[in-house]
């Protein structure tokens, strides 16, 4: 697998990364296990959070990183895991929460705000709070050091607090961080950038092959390549076959088979980022193989390249999208 080489350090690491945002009923086994799975397949970045799984994401890969210390980890701040969230704020969340589901539900997709970031989530990205936060993430992960640390889903306003910024190039220069960014949805990460151009080192947001915003950035790091919902999108396609028909003969590959669209929309990220990151992520070890496969192997090149010039000119139909596939995309 392609090695990339990471901004402001020496260190080397994989081009193929490894997204640790498990789902809640993920046990330390099964984490555990997950993780030394993309480890055997040759992957060696991991990507967490204190915001996933209240924290016990970190403790996971925290564990896994004592016994691999060639790997590499981002970690991030600025979205409250739920244990440090304020007592009213936790009970509302508790009361509110099914409703505000619901109307999330009835909610046409352009209605929807996309964010990762619930109302009383945000931290207060004050110094001591981000201090407190880093020494935490750090005791978790087990290192006395993190290679990226990031700004999880600011506002633009965040980024202006009384000396937050120069707390984290404080960090940096001490070594206990190896390179700074942001990472978010891409419209909160452009702006972040652009309120803030040549700071940031690294920019970590959503990309994929159909639409192919990028942030100029040093290091780029991609996450959701296979589209926010690619369960929606190859049901489309299965369905419509007019639509399938003509990106089938365009890309060259049957788009109508999920393996396929999968690899060929994970080659396309690798050839739009070759000297970053693309974040994958997956709970069964014969995916995550499949996923290193694609990312070592040379097939799918000129397919890959076919779907990014396709995506790139917005030339490929978009699939009509069936009542019960709209549903889906509403409530992913």
């Amino acid at each position: 697998m392609r090695s990339v080489s990471l901004p402001n350090s020496n260190r080397e690491t994989t081009q193929l990364g490894f997204g640790c945002a498990f789902w809640p009923a993920v046990t330390e086994q099964m984490a555990l296990r997950m993780l030394e799975a993309a480890y055997d397949a040759g992957i060696r970045h991991f990507d967490t959070a204190p915001y996933y799984l209240d924290g016990r994401s970190e403790h996971y890969v925290g564990q896994f990183l004592e016994s691999h210390p060639d790997c590499t980890v981002t970690t991030k701040y600025g979205l409250l895991p739920l244990s440090a969230r304020p007592l009213h704020i936790k009970v509302a969340r508790a009361v509110l929460g099914p409703l505000v589901r619901r109307l999330r539900k009835l909610k046409k997709p352009s209605q929807q705000t996309s964010t990762s970031a619930g109302v009383g989530s945000k931290a207060s990205y004050g110094v001591d709070d981000a201090r407190r936060s880093l020494e935490k993430s750090l005791q978790r992960l087990r290192r006395t050091s993190v290679d990226l640390f990031l700004t999880h889903e600011p506002e633009t306003d965040d980024l202006d607090r009384a000396g937050f910024l120069e707390f984290l190039q404080q960090q940096v220069e001490s070594r206990r961080i190896g390179a700074i960014g942001v990472g978010g949805e891409f419209e909160r990460a452009a702006a972040a950038h652009a309120s803030k151009p040549g700071l940031f080192d690294v920019m970590q947001y959503n990309w994929d092959a159909l639409d192919q915003r990028s942030i100029p950035a040093k290091f780029q790091v991609h996450y959701w390549v296979f589209s926010s919902d690619f369960s929606a999108l190859h049901a489309s396609l299965s369905q419509d076959k007019h639509a399938a028909g003509i990106w089938s003969d365009s890309i060259g590959v049957d788009v109508t088979d999920a393996g396929v669209l999968r690899a060929v929309m994970l080659k396309a990220a690798l050839l739009a980022n070759p000297n970053g990151i693309v974040l994958v992520h997956s709970s069964k070890a014969e995916n995550i193989y499949r996923n290193v496969e694609v990312a070592s192997e040379d097939r799918l090149v000129s397919e890959a390249r076919r779907l990014l010039e396709l995506g790139a000119s917005q030339s490929l139909p978009r699939p009509a999208r069936s009542p019960a596939n709209q549903e889906s995309a509403q409530t992913s």
